[in-house]
């Protein structure tokens, strides 16, 4: 049935036809032209939640591996057919998706999108300088307590990028920054649970354990509790001491400081 332009096929006859233009897209000789038709009947047919049609349509884009009709799909009217070219382009080569292309809809109002873009970028650390861009204009904005953790599980999955690492450090070690906007970095330094904690990570703790951070020391400790060396740094060490036997902090703050060393 065709309407509008548009083939309509039940969902078995749409199972086939993924199969059929994977197998075609690789014979010899056929070109991104030839196969230009079939990625846009792919991405016609997700037009209704069917699971096992998504998955079967987005192994055929990335089986036809065609980067330039599937961007088109990027633009879609339907939430799951930008979901398939997403998913498709980012098992293309590293250069099919771009930065500009995921990043915004880490905030979309999509679940669908949102879901997506969450996916992928823990597996993006190319990206790393992009995604520090805008995680430190989230950071900067007014976030509810969903935004937040939120935020911080993004963080969290790409704590390995040294881009996000200096980023979380950069706002954790900020003396001009508030006080929120340091507690919400030192929460993630403490929750990021790296194999190896991030020396700069190590340096800022420190400092802000230092006489003066009040505000702040009970979160730096806490993250200091979390961290984990091959050899733990002497100046950490100090600091940490210095805090425990400090009558000033709450005797949590103190026990918590001392177990850390």
């Amino acid at each position: 049935l065709e309407v509008n332009g548009v083939v309509f096929l039940p969902p078995t006859g749409w199972l086939r036809y993924c199969s059929d233009v994977s197998e075609r897209a690789m014979q010899p000789g056929v070109s991104d032209a030839d196969t230009a038709i079939d990625v846009e009947n792919l991405l016609d047919m997700l037009w209704e939640p069917e699971p096992v049609l998504d998955h079967a349509a987005i192994h055929a884009l990335i089986s036809i591996n065609n980067s330039a009709a599937t961007r088109e799909g990027l633009s879609a009217n339907y939430p799951r057919q930008q979901r398939a070219a997403l998913i498709a382009l980012d098992q293309m080569s590293s250069e099919a998706l771009k930065p500009s292309d995921v990043i915004p809809l880490l905030t979309s109002s999509d679940p669908v999108l949102k879901e997506t873009a969450n996916w992928i970028i823990p597996h993006r650390k190319d990206w790393g300088a992009d995604l520090a861009q805008h995680f430190e204009r989230r950071l900067k904005s007014d976030l509810s307590a969903a935004d937040k953790t939120e935020l911080t599980d993004q963080l969290i999955k790409l704590a390995s990028s040294s881009d996000i690492q200096d980023l979380v450090a950069r706002v954790a070690s900020a003396q001009d920054g508030k006080p929120a906007e340091r507690e919400f970095a030192l929460h993630v330094m403490s929750r990021a649970a790296q194999k190896e904690t991030p020396a700069r990570w190590a340096e800022v703790v420190t400092d802000v354990l230092e006489p003066g951070n009040s505000p702040i020391i009970a979160d730096a400790v806490g993250a200091a509790a979390n961290f984990r060396f091959k050899q733990f740094p002497a100046d950490l060490r100090r600091e940490l001491g210095r805090t425990s036997r400090a009558e000033g902090h709450p005797i949590s703050t103190r026990l918590e400081a001392l177990a850390a060393i």
